[in-house]
């Protein structure tokens, strides 16, 4: 594949430090939706309320409290200065504890503090964009493509494995009485715990990765000595302007920066041989500085274009994510699907199978089509459209004497999910490459990944509340008709993605490394 690579006149693939990523990336996703086929009957089973109508508001503030905690802790400027391992290894430990203690909730105080517990401890997912981004500085735009698109393939992954985990461990003691039935104290502990089986395993999932992130991790984050020598060694090429200059890769800077015993060392690991070999097609050197950067000094307004408008999308994202588990649990005469818990681990389990074809077929073909900032808009617009169709789709629930007929209805939720998974891998996959490509400079990239999650954590801080709160409000609203009353969150949800189709409309590719010009075209 490297002989591949360089007849094409491409570098390298860091296929290993890579392949270390996934496995913790993939860890966290499942710890993240191994709750959601049962989090509304976890809340309706601590009896907070009687009303069945009311059980998504507390359901949401649960959903809340998770991007509420992690809002408060700068990861991303921290790793700026600690490291990028540290802080990963950090979130991971900090996931393990957490869907640990969500396991042992036996009060509605005890799941939201423990859940906002899980926020508070991790922000991998801002640090683990920055490691990809580094490690791929200088490789071409195709494989900077493939390379970001290894992260939604592993939250697809881990969302596949999560919800059947959630929908089915749970109450173990009644799902698998051969196993959990009769055993004296080990039956009575799921009696008492009957949510902890399946947070315990998916705990044990991301204590692998932490396994793996410890034992083979290695750091990203340029140190102050390799900075220098990119500096020196782009001085010096500058001073013979006759020479066909190649400019040299943050790895191979690494590789110079370090000591140099023997007489025997390779002549070509020196900086002067670097100022002689031809220059080939790559994309640019991104630029670094050796200070490190203010939050406001890289809030360009072609930054807060692009980070509010993946605000915006994680605010419709988790409303949808929140929903759509409310909407599936609650009975038909709620305007739901009446869904079981393992129905709805099974439906999302699919949704997470769909994550992993169309990041592995469609969207390697789509983005090479249409470019990264197109499919970014189109993805946006066609979302409008399925937050506005998604509530009619109980309507297609039939009835044969007395018998519920549910194949319309997995017809189309299996359409609808098809198209929001096309829809999510797109626009989050290409959020990710728009965002680093609007970093000015290496030393940037953290603060603004850290600064975009940050915002993200945000919106999706208020998302699942407001949602909740909508659909139990839309229900009480005896004035509207039914079919509105059901339909009011949808609308306002179709509404959301409007406006933040609207908003994309700002956004402009950029150059990794170099930032965005004030007159850069907006296509690709």
């Amino acid at each position: 594949m490297q002989e591949i690579e360089a007849l094409l006149g491409e570098k390298p693939f860091p296929r290993r430090q890579l392949f270390i990523l996934c496995i913790c990336r993939f860890a966290e996703p499942v710890c993240f939706t191994v709750l959601f086929p049962f989090m509304y009957f976890m809340v309706r089973d601590f009896h907070v309320t009687d009303d069945p109508n009311k059980i998504p508001y507390y359901v949401g503030y649960i959903a809340s409290s998770f991007a509420i905690a992690q809002f408060w802790l700068p990861w991303g400027y921290l790793s700026d200065r600690i490291g990028r391992r540290p802080v990963i290894l950090m979130g991971l430990v900090g996931t393990i504890t957490s869907i640990i203690l969500f396991g042992l909730s036996q009060s509605y105080m005890w799941a939201l503090l423990s859940r906002s517990l899980c926020g508070l401890l991790n922000g991998n997912v801002g640090v683990l964009k920055s490691m990809v981004a580094e490690l791929t500085v200088d490789l071409s735009e195709s494989q900077r493509a493939r390379a970001f698109s290894l992260l939604p393939l592993m939250f697809g992954l881990g969302s596949i494995l999560g919800p059947m985990l959630g929908g089915f461990l749970n109450h173990p003691v009644e799902q698998f009485p051969a196993l959990f039935d009769g055993r004296g104290a080990f039956t009575n502990f799921f009696r008492h715990y009957p949510y902890f089986l399946p947070c315990f395993v998916g705990g044990l999932i991301c204590f692998l990765g932490l396994m793996v992130g410890v034992f083979f991790l290695e750091e990203t984050l340029g140190g102050k000595t390799e900075i220098e020598t990119l500096d020196k060694m782009v001085t010096e090429s500058a001073r013979s302007p006759a020479e066909t200059i190649h400019a040299p890769s943050l790895r191979e800077a690494r590789r110079m920066s370090q000591p140099n015993y023997g007489a025997m060392s390779n002549a070509d690991s020196s900086p002067t041989s670097t100022k002689c070999v031809p220059s080939r097609a790559s994309s640019p050197t991104p630029t670094m500085t050796n200070s490190t950067p203010t939050l406001r000094s890289v809030l360009t307004k072609p930054v807060l274009y692009i980070v509010g408008t993946y605000a915006m999308v994680c605010l419709q994202s988790i409303i949808y994510e929140e929903l759509y588990v409310i909407w599936a649990a609650q009975p038909l005469s709620s305007g739901g699907l009446a869904f079981t818990s393992h129905q709805i681990g099974i439906s999302l389990s699919i949704a997470g199978g769909m994550t992993l074809g169309v990041q592995l077929l469609c969207w390697p073909w789509i983005q090479r089509r249409l470019g990264t900032l197109r499919c970014f808009r189109t993805a946006l617009w066609v979302y409008v459209i399925i937050y506005f169709l998604q509530g009619y789709i109980r309507e297609l629930i039939n009835f044969h004497d007395n018998v519920r007929d549910n194949t319309l209805v997995w017809i189309a939720l299996v359409m609808a999910l098809l198209f929001k998974t096309i829809c999510s891998v797109t626009v989050f996959t290409s959020s990710m490459i728009l965002i680093s490509n609007s970093a000015p400079s290496l030393s940037t990239l953290g603060t603004i990944n850290g600064f975009a999650q940050c915002m993200a954590s945000g919106t999706r801080a208020i998302g699942p509340a407001v949602g909740g709160a909508l659909y139990s409000w839309g229900l009480a609203q005896a004035w509207l008709p039914w079919h509105l009353r059901v339909q009011v969150v949808w609308l306002v949800l179709a509404l959301v993605g409007f406006c933040t189709f609207s908003l994309s409309q700002k956004v402009r590719a950029g150059t990794f490394g170099k930032g965005i010009a004030d007159d850069e075209d907006e296509d690709e």
